[in-house]
């Protein structure tokens, strides 16, 4: 074998072993953001809950999404395995249910990121809504709390008196002192 032959079959080992290394790193990481995706979700589900039927309906399709796509991944695994059982002994080329299982979980992992991005931007509205009508209650309701709280104060104000009869009234009693009482009489 000449040593131009060597390189070319080192380099198309070389060339396999990346395809093969590359597809296989594709699914994992399509495995481990999936599992993720669900604990993002699941995490979102218990700190913020449902809050309308729209929100429990993305919930839901995120998550089975989500979970579609692991499932795939996992029969992806398994079917390659038996796939490159097959090329070495059958010299078979290709597998159809691997290229549809592949599809799908590309699919189904998209589909669980777009419904979660709609969900998060729903639940950012549905916050930034809500807290401008809260805002908007508290200083509806300051402004009211505070025309009652001093709602009546006029009742307070002194009432004019246009003689200073009934100052007698303000003397305290003495009842030992008897001159000051015949005095009054």
């Amino acid at each position: 074998m000449s040593e131009q032959q060597e390189k070319e079959i080192q380099y198309y080992s070389a060339a396999v072993n990346t395809w093969f290394a590359t597809r296989l790193e594709h699914d994992k990481h399509l495995l481990t953001l999936s599992a993720g995706g669900i604990g993002l979700l699941v995490t979102l589900l218990t700190a913020i809950g449902v809050k309308s039927a729209e929100a429990f309906v993305l919930y839901t399709l995120a998550i089975v999404s989500f979970v579609v796509c692991v499932v795939i991944v996992l029969a992806i695994f398994t079917r390659n395995s038996e796939h490159i059982e097959k090329i070495i002994t059958d010299n078979a080329t290709e597998d159809p249910l691997l290229r549809l299982l592949d599809k799908l979980a590309k699919f189904s992992f998209i589909l669980g990121v777009v419904l979660t991005a709609i969900l998060g931007i729903s639940i950012a509205m549905t916050s930034l809504y809500k807290e401008n009508t809260m805002t908007k209650e508290t200083k509806k309701t300051q402004n009211t709390t505070l025309r009652e709280s001093v709602n009546g104060a006029a009742q307070l104000k002194p009432k004019e008196r246009k003689s200073i009869e009934g100052a007698g009234k303000l003397r305290p009693s003495n009842q030992g002192n008897s001159a000051s009482n015949k005095k009054d009489e």
